[in-house]
């Protein structure tokens, strides 16, 4: 009954972004797939392809959990669009999938398309006039929410201790807390340089583009992360569902702030590339 409910809310929640972003596609006589695109998508999806090895690898050692397998997803999105994002984010796992040699699960499959919908919707509101809001209200907002999740996430670690069933020893605590604070440091120290050197107007959109993509992995993180897998963990593995939210709750202190960092890289490389063509509006 509950996994009929959440396959079906997935799948709507898909269907009704595609349609309506299909409408807007064809009001604004968007091509989907052009050789531009193609070339940047494919590079993405090397890059893609690399990293889930690295995943699968850092996956395998007794630390802590690694993954780095949603930034091209992130990235096609908010560059290109939410449907451009969601056919590259159906080959991406179907691929890394098939490489893997892993079991096809429903669930799973739709995690990416659902991020890349989430992405490639914030990415248009942010080329569309989300980009007015106050800069001083997204650094405070950034501020806010990451106090918020390393509060649940060192909050988690006392649920772990409470509950039990969640496989932590002090070197998993000491590396957690450890990576944290430095990953957490150079996000604030990334944001915190173009907050104040903000006069110039380059600096303003840095602050708005790494506020934006921020919003972006702390809401799929949130969604897909914390509920979906766990839920997709209890379902075909048998793993109790809270203790994977718990362990979900714990690594996001990390995650996140790597995740925005390295989005914020790879989107900014990515849009420095394309404006050396001559026609940079054809992608």
């Amino acid at each position: 009954m509950v996994f009929g409910l959440v396959f079906a809310l997935m799948l709507s929640v898909l269907a009704f972004g595609l349609v309506i972003y299909g409408k807007l596609y064809l009001k604004e006589k968007r091509q989907v797939i052009t050789i531009r695109k193609l070339t940047i998508i494919a590079l993405f999806f090397s890059i893609f392809i690399g990293q889930s090895y690295l995943t699968l690898l850092m996956g395998l050692t007794p630390v802590i959990p690694f993954s780095l397998d949603n930034l091209t997803i992130i990235a096609v999105s908010f560059i290109f669009g939410p449907i451009e994002g969601i056919i590259y984010a159906f080959v991406a796992d179907a691929t890394r999938v098939f490489i893997n040699g892993w079991a096809f699960q429903i669930l799973p499959i739709f995690i990416f398309p659902l991020t890349a919908l989430l992405a490639g919707g914030i990415g248009r509101w942010y080329k569309n006039g989300g980009k007015d809001f106050s800069k001083r209200q997204g650094f405070i907002l950034t501020q806010i929410v990451l106090a918020t999740m390393v509060v649940v996430s060192f909050g988690a670690v006392a649920g772990s201790e409470i509950i039990g069933g969640v496989d932590t020893t002090d070197v998993f605590y000491i590396t957690v807390i450890v990576i944290t604070v430095i990953s957490i440091v150079v996000l604030e120290i990334i944001l915190y340089f173009f907050f104040k050197n903000s006069s110039k107007k380059q600096n303003d959109e840095n602050v708005k583009l790494f506020v934006a993509l921020f919003m972006v992995n702390v809401i799929s993180r949130i969604s897909m992360g914390w509920f979906v897998r766990s839920y997709a963990q209890y379902i075909y593995w048998g793993y109790p569902f809270a203790i994977e939210i718990l362990k979900r709750m714990i690594t996001s202190s990390y995650l996140i702030p790597i995740w925005t960092s390295l989005s914020y890289a790879l989107i900014k490389a990515s849009l420095f590339a394309m404006k050396q063509t001559k026609n940079p509006n054809s992608w």
